[in-house]
């Protein structure tokens, strides 16, 4: 991924003229890529934090029931 760091949207307005569009397409999809994967990844975490708490709220509720 190159570029992904240093490019922000306010700032794409300012490179847009220094840059090909090619260039400028491969900056943004891979900005947005990179944005996608950190979706991914909080959505992963939410998912297996839901399962864990749910999981062991199953396990005291068995327990108790015994």
């Amino acid at each position: 991924m190159n570029a992904v760091a240093e490019v922000r949207p306010d700032s794409v307005v300012s490179i847009a003229g220094s840059v090909t569009p090619e260039q400028l397409y491969s900056i943004l999809r891979d900005y947005i890529c990179h944005e996608d994967d950190l979706i991914h990844q909080r959505t992963t975490w939410f998912t297996a934090i839901q399962n864990f708490t749910l999981v062991t709220f199953g396990y005291i509720y068995a327990s108790k029931l015994e």
